[in-house]
């Protein structure tokens, strides 16, 4: 009888436990994008697995700034660059991304695991003859007639904005 209880009490405390975890869910993150270009846009598309920014940009050539207002970065983003209609992305010549400790910049090529990347001081500066710090886990593939670049969620770690450039190669 004592080890019914005890089974049954257990039980009880467990979805207890489940239902107070999911009563009050993280709030969704919401995104403020400024675009260097007009005709360029970013739309945010989400899973259970993902969060995509897809980067449609009309010349092929152009900055962005992603900023976090109320919620977290999800542990996957990619970074999606495609045409509006008729060319697709291939290789990206140029691509730098920027938060306020960390700057990654290289080319980008289907394929490609790795990128340079140099840590910023307080100012968001390094010297311009500094060494690559190290090189961040990137995943580089060609999907739907875009370009994608994901990058791990630890980049996004402790930043509220992130600043992004690209210049496609056939431009």
């Amino acid at each position: 009888m004592k080890r019914l209880l005890f089974v049954l009490t257990m039980l009880v405390a467990c979805i207890g436990l489940v239902t107070t975890t999911h009563a009050n869910p993280p709030a969704a993150s919401v995104y403020e994008f400024k675009l260097q270009k007009p005709e360029d846009s970013i739309v945010v598309r989400t899973d259970d697995k993902l969060t995509l920014f897809v980067v449609t940009t009309a010349s092929g050539i152009g900055d962005a700034t992603v900023a976090l207002t109320p919620g977290q970065w999800p542990k996957n983003i990619t970074l999606r660059f495609q045409y509006p209609k008729g060319r697709e992305f291939t290789v990206l010549e140029g691509f730098s991304i920027t938060t306020p400790r960390l700057r990654v910049q290289d080319a980008a090529r289907p394929g490609q695991t790795k990128m340079p990347f140099q840590l910023l001081d307080g100012e968001g500066k390094s010297d311009a003859g500094d060494a690559p710090a190290g090189g961040l886990n990137v995943g580089v593939e060609r999907r739907q007639g875009g370009l994608g670049v994901g990058l791990p969620s630890y980049f996004f770690a402790g930043s509220k904005e992130v600043k992004f450039s690209w210049i496609d190669f056939y431009r």
